[in-house]
Parts: structure tokens; sequence; C-alpha cells
């Protein structure tokens, strides 16, 4: 079981479909890679494994896999597979669950129909060797006008000190003030001007 089970895998990686004659075919999606915003993962692309057990007639794949690894004939390998197909089933048929390592799990469920979970831990996709899965907290980014008034601090060329307005609780810089304080006193001086106006032009005309 172990030594075919290893022999499935390898084909997994190199192929889309691997029958095993009289059970059924692991079958490969290959996926693209996602980025999850809410739990801020990256998943590298995959292929999604399958089962299907439709798809059972011999092709030769896994024989041929077989008897090239373990120097023995094709038909010593199918044999090897069928004593391998013959206890997963009466396995199956017991309720038992047939595991293959880093692959998935066969069972049968209440209707006696074989139901497969695949083993998320193992990425067949050769072009993602030696990618994983990975967290990527989220990234604080300051607002808008946050970023305006430390701009405006930091190229300041005199310091400008904050201060807080009574009862409000929110931070200002003095500079505010002092320029409110300024058109306050412009806007006085020329009301004052306007006002007066006549008397200095009769001042004008009299000298």
């Amino acid at each position: 079981m172990k030594q075919i089970n290893k022999y499935i895998s390898e084909l997994l990686r190199e192929v889309d479909c691997v029958i095993i004659p009289g059970l059924g075919a692991f079958v490969a999606n290959p996926e693209s890679a996602a980025v999850d915003t809410r739990q801020h993962t990256f998943s590298p692309p995959y292929k999604d494994i399958g089962f299907n057990k439709n798809i059972n007639r011999n092709d030769g794949l896994l024989a041929d896999r077989i008897a090239e690894r373990e120097q023995i004939s094709f038909e010593q390998a199918n044999a090897n597979i069928h004593a391998l197909v013959k206890d997963c089933i009466q396995r199956l048929q017991n309720g038992q669950q047939i595991i293959f390592d880093g692959i998935g799990a066969l069972s049968v469920d209440s209707a006696r129909n074989i139901q497969f979970k695949p083993d998320e831990s193992t990425n067949f996709l050769s072009d993602s060797f030696g990618l994983d899965s990975f967290h990527s907290p989220a990234i604080k980014r300051q607002s808008f006008e946050k970023r305006v008034e430390q701009e405006i601090i930091e190229r300041s060329p005199i310091p400008i000190e904050k201060s807080t307005v009574p009862g409000k609780g929110s931070v200002i810089p003095l500079r505010v003030y002092y320029s409110a304080a300024a058109s306050v006193l412009l806007i006085a001086a020329c009301s004052w001007l306007y006002i007066n106006l006549d008397m200095i032009k009769g001042v004008d005309l009299n000298y």
C-alpha cells in the first residue's frame, strides 16, 4: 500500500489523472493563486485533487510506473494493483476509511457512495514547489489628513508647537491661532480705515 501510494503521488505531480483500475481515479485540477483579504493569507497555485469512481478502466500508467520502479513485469504490477483494490473495496464495505498518505482519504457514506477528502497539506503542482501559504498582517495606513499634517510639520522652517482647545480635547497647531489672530487684526484695521476715511480726507484738505 505504501509503495503504490508513493507512485500515485509521483504521477499526480506529472499528470492530471491517475487511475487505480477497478477503484477509480485521482483527478487533479490546477487552481490559480488566491488571496484571502479577510484572513490576510496568500495561497500559491496548486492542484485541487478529487476522486472519480467512474474513471476506473486500466490505462496502464500506474502499472508502468510500478514495474519501472520495482523492476518487475507489467503483469506482476497489475496483479499488485488488483490485490490493493480488492483490499480497499473490502475495507470500504466494512465502513473503514482508506488513507492515501499526502493525497487524501476514501470512505463510504450512508448511501454507500464513495466520498473523498483531500489532504490539503500537499501541493502537487510542480511550478509551486517550495511555495507555502503564508499570513501577512494588515497594513495600517495613515489617513490623508494625518499625512498632510505630518508633511507640513516636517517641512516647516519654524517649529510648530501644538495646543489643546479647552473643552474639545483636540490638538491644534499654535500657528493656526497666530494666523487667525493676524487675520482679525487686519480686518479690524481695514474697518477702522473705512469708518474714518472721511475724517482722514478732511485732514488732508485742511492741510
